[in-house]
Parts: structure tokens; sequence; C-alpha cells
């Protein structure tokens, strides 16, 4: 029997990060240490993450920074540092229903990359949301959950 019989990858990447990746992910590490106060997300790292149609809504963003202020910084120390290896072999070997979602605009992972995952996974379905970036499951929560109840309506054993 196989443990895993589904799997949802979500504006998310199967590559190991670039030199430039890490140089990125270390100077924020180096910023957010120190620093005073740790107040998560700023308005320009959350241009990134955010479509820009979205950067306005006022309660989206306000969530997201409260978030990533909950997470604080010691985690995001932790999960800046975390070994990103190449998953492009794991991908290929996955069998079961498997859900690749990102947002159409995504700028930290994009659609380019989860078309790719998608090509290599044979039972994989490629969603798009459009108008969203990269927290697609906090940007457009309807159309996120409408994907992942299609997902989880396929049969694992077809």
């Amino acid at each position: 029997m196989r443990r895993v019989d589904r799997l949802a990858l979500l504006d998310t990447s199967m590559y190991a990060d670039t030199a430039a990746r890490t140089q990125q992910r270390q100077a924020l590490s180096r910023a957010a240490s120190i620093s005073g106060s740790f107040s998560g997300i700023s308005q320009n790292l959350l241009a990134s993450y955010v479509h820009p149609d979205r950067l306005g809504d006022i309660a989206l963003t306000e969530r997201i920074r409260e978030m990533t202020q909950r997470v604080g910084r010691d985690e995001f120390l932790r999960q800046n540092a975390m070994e990103r290896p190449d998953g492009r072999e794991i991908l290929s070997k996955v069998l079961c229903p498997s859900l690749v979602l990102c947002g159409h605009d995504d700028q930290i992972t994009p659609r380019a990359i989860h078309e790719e995952m998608a090509a290599l996974m044979p039972r994989a379905r490629l969603r798009t949301v459009e108008a969203c970036g990269h927290m697609a499951p906090m940007e457009r929560p309807d159309q996120v959950s409408v994907a992942l109840r299609d997902w989880l309506q396929i049969d694992p054993a077809a």
C-alpha cells in the first residue's frame, strides 16, 4: 500500500535555490536578525507575493502581515535557512492524483515552473488562479477551494 494517495502542490517550486536566490534569503535573514523588532513581511516584499490588484485590499494585506508576525522571527529564520534540493526526480515518481496550483501572476514561483511540475507527474492536473499572485489560498480562497474539492473527488485507485 502506498503511503500517499494524493498530492497537492500550491505556489511552490521543484528547483533547488539558485545562488542568487540563496543570497536573497541570506540578506533577508540578516535584516531580520539585526532589526530591533520583527514586524513580519514588509510592504516591498509583500508586493512580490501578492497580485498588484490585491495590494490595496487592506483586509488581505493585514491578514498576511499578522500571519507573518505570528510566525515570528525564529520561524522565519528557520524557513529561510532550509535547504531546498532539486525535486524533479521525486516528482517524476509521483503516481497518485496530484493538483499543481498557482496564481497566474505568481512572481515567486512562476506559472512556468508549475507547468513543468505538472508535466513530470503522470496524474497531475494544473490549475491556475487568475488575478492572483503567490498567496493563492489567501488571495483567492474560493477559487482554491473549488480546485481542491475537484481534486479530492478523484478516485486515487482509478
